[in-house]
């Protein structure tokens, strides 16, 4: 919790929330619309158990002031500096995939990665086949080797069904 207490300290004004590794749930600082993701307005400080990240933005401001933060916190910016992803420097995409492939004995040429933000970009450089959201950042965008529609539009979904339907079409099998 030194984390939320810097950002607690820091005299700007953070919208910040965080996820939580056992509940999977959300809990934000300031009441916002956040879509379809659910949340529960909290002081952060009272919210106890392992966090998987916070997300930190600051409204009205050109760039996230980020304050100085504890040591071991990972920065990922996103969305042209507007937001800030703070996780553990081990909590990665590529770090959990990577045990993964190791416990299965498989290596990154056997994966297809999906990614629309900073925190994919390990991830989708090593796959065999980086495939990008339509709503993705740019810096992503340019690692990947194909776009697919937005998160909104089920893109994931899209690219399995293809990969399904390619799969068992009796045209692609030899004669």
């Amino acid at each position: 919790m030194a984390c939320i207490r810097q950002l607690r300290a820091w005299p700007q004004d953070l919208v910040v929330s965080m996820e939580m590794a056992a509940s999977g749930k959300l809990y934000i600082n300031t009441k916002l619309d956040t879509g379809s993701v659910p949340f529960e307005l909290a002081d952060l400080r009272s919210v106890h158990g392992e966090v998987t990240k916070f997300l930190v933005t600051a409204p009205g401001q050109l760039s996230i002031p980020l304050p100085p933060l504890p040591e071991g916190c990972r920065v990922y910016l996103t969305d042209g500096g507007l937001a800030a992803n703070i996780t553990l420097p081990t909590a990665s995409k590529d770090t959990a995939m990577s045990a993964l492939l190791d416990r299965l004995g498989f290596g990154y040429d056997a994966v297809m990665a999906f990614g629309d933000d900073v925190n994919d970009l390990e991830l989708l450089r090593r796959s065999r086949v980086g495939v990008a959201m339509a709503n993705v950042v740019a810096e992503v965008r340019s690692c990947a080797d194909r776009v697919t529609l937005s998160n909104a539009e089920d893109g994931v979904a899209v690219v399995l069904e293809e990969l399904v339907n390619n799969a068992v079409d009796p045209s692609n099998e030899p004669e």
